[in-house]
């Protein structure tokens, strides 16, 4: 086994599996992955490793055939699909996701529609096998594939700007010598940022279509300079940008989905440890559409749930009450929810569970992408590894912090007193996503998510036909959208605004009343059309 070009390849007899099968001579060298005019090498980061452990004809539950883009677990996404032949037939896409089930469905179409593919998949499962390996195999039966190591929470953001940085060029390049378009779609807004702000690619930016992205973090990417931290810096874009974020589908479909994703694997993740999470009290910090369905979920388990939020309702459902960090911990929280997409956990909220909390334990959970919801508590904690002083500051007397990692389960914080007590911070996850973080998880079903990802697709496809000196350089969401003229809209932009039509349909391919449903997730449409 051995890597090249910043791809994993497995010794498997034929061709490299880190590059697309259709095309088994085109794993970029280092030379070919740079654009000639790039001046400052491209750096390559550690790719993830594995022992190859599947047939290449293996069929899974999960994703179908690792060879062959069957759509899996996707109707809505298979008929969208069915309406477009061709329509990316001449374009390259660089497909930044989380490595899960829904993600490569959505690939899979790409590739079908005629796309070839750029795949950066984001290193957030803590434990490699079967699963990860299956993913990897099929991402790269598509297109070039990329797998970084899973890093320290720390180093996350540093090993995913070089990856992206690598991936883009060889996007680009792979684009100029297949004489195709290229676009951007991500989940996280980590590519078309970097576009713009690193100073080696910006050159290759007027050849970029635009971006489509996913996220709400990945939104306050595109519009601020403050990438993965507090917004304020306001960002002027060189290309446009679509976003599904808020859309009204997404905003009323998505949410319980997620939630109850994200208490699965955390039930997961505690039974690792021999903990649970029933009747122990419980923090959600930030409610807006995931922490408030998040702190429903967890009602369900009879947790007693803290609501950490200034713009939190005064009326909150029953079995939720509002409060602070400090105090809720201070009150002795078991387990603490991240949510906002910043960080969130202070150092006074770190120093209450030290010396006022009566817990001896405390674990921590992120709802939120990438590894933002603690990072300055990870900062904190590593830091006072090595620093007795600090570890003694936020304990309140003389102590020692230690760090041990399970990658099973997460980073565990040990705090030990001179006198002989101690505690435990234990970051479930790593401090990433818990929905993203077990060995095999795919997150929410893709029958869940078939919608979202639908929508998702449909941006992309729209983007790739747009008509491009009309669409201004900036971020159009769906409301945005719907202001274009008529005659202006790409087909699929027209499927894509018809929002009601579409969780209609997927009621209909599910079994669900659709009156019923949209009553209970209060879904309110925005209008349909654009303006003639």
């Amino acid at each position: 086994m051995k890597a090249r070009a910043g791809t994993i390849v497995f010794e498997t007899g034929g061709w490299p599996v880190g590059c697309a099968r259709s095309s088994p001579r085109e794993t970029p060298s280092p030379e070919s992955t740079a654009m000639p005019d790039l001046s400052v090498p491209l750096q390559v980061p550690r790719q993830r490793t594995h022992t190859p452990l599947l047939h290449p004809a293996t069929r899974r539950w999960d994703i179908g055939p690792i060879d062959e883009p069957d759509i899996v677990g996707m109707p809505l996404l298979q008929r969208h699909l069915d309406a477009h032949p061709g329509a990316l037939r001449d374009v390259h896409i660089l497909y930044v996701n989380h490595a899960i089930s829904d993600a490569l469905m959505v690939a899979r179409a790409f590739h079908r529609l005629g796309a070839t593919l750029t795949n950066v998949l984001v290193p957030y499962h803590g434990v490699g096998g079967t699963t990860e390996e299956a993913m990897y195999r099929s991402f790269s039966a598509l297109g070039t594939t990329y797998l970084p190591s899973h890093p320290h929470p720390s180093q996350f953001g540093v090993v995913m700007r070089a990856q992206i940085r690598q991936a883009v060029g060889e996007a680009a390049d792979k684009a100029r010598r297949q004489n195709r378009r290229w676009m951007i779609v991500e989940d996280g807004g980590y590519a078309f940022p970097l576009l713009h702000d690193d100073p080696v690619l910006r050159p290759l930016l007027g050849s970029c279509l635009g971006s489509v992205e996913h996220t709400t973090r990945g939104r306050w990417n595109y519009e601020y300079l403050e990438v993965d931290e507090e917004p304020s810096t306001p960002r002027t874009l060189g290309r446009p940008a679509v976003t599904i974020s808020g859309s009204a589908l997404k905003t009323a479909h998505e949410a319980g989905f997620v939630a109850q994703a994200l208490l699965d694997e955390t039930h997961f993740l505690l039974r690792r440890d021999h903990q649970f999470l029933r009747h122990r009290k419980a923090v959600v910090i930030g409610y807006g559409r995931v922490g408030k369905a998040l702190a429903h979920e967890m009602t369900t388990v009879n947790a007693e749930v803290t609501v950490v939020d200034p713009v939190a309702p005064d009326d909150l459902p029953a079995g939720l009450r509002a409060g602070t960090l400090v105090e809720a911990i201070a009150d002795g929280a078991f387990l603490v929810f991240g949510a906002t997409g910043t960080s969130s956990f202070t150092r006074e909220a770190l120093t209450a569970f030290l010396q006022r909390s009566r817990n001896s334990m405390l674990y921590l959970a992120s709802a939120s992408s990438k590894a933002v919801e603690f990072a300055d508590l990870i900062g904190l904690l590593e830091q006072a590894t090595g620093n007795t002083a600090l570890a003694g500051e936020l304990a309140g007397d003389q102590a020692t912090v230690t760090v041990q990692s399970d990658p099973s389960l997460g980073i565990r914080y040990h705090i030990r007193w001179a006198d002989g007590d101690a505690k435990q911070i234990v970051l479930l996850g790593d401090g990433y996503p818990v929905i993203f973080y077990p060995a095999d998880t795919h997150g929410a079903p893709n029958r869940a998510m078939d919608p979202v990802m639908t929508q998702l697709f449909l941006a992309a496809v729209g983007l790739a036909s747009a008509s491009d000196p009309q669409l201004p350089p900036r971020v159009h969401d769906l409301d945005l959208l719907r202001t274009l003229p008529q005659a202006q809209l790409p087909a699929a932009w027209t499927s894509l605004l018809d929002e009601e039509d579409m969780l209609a349909q997927w009621c209909a391919l599910n079994d669900i009343d659709w009156p019923t449903y949209r009553n209970a997730v209060g879904f309110t449409p925005r209008g349909t059309r654009a303006n003639t």
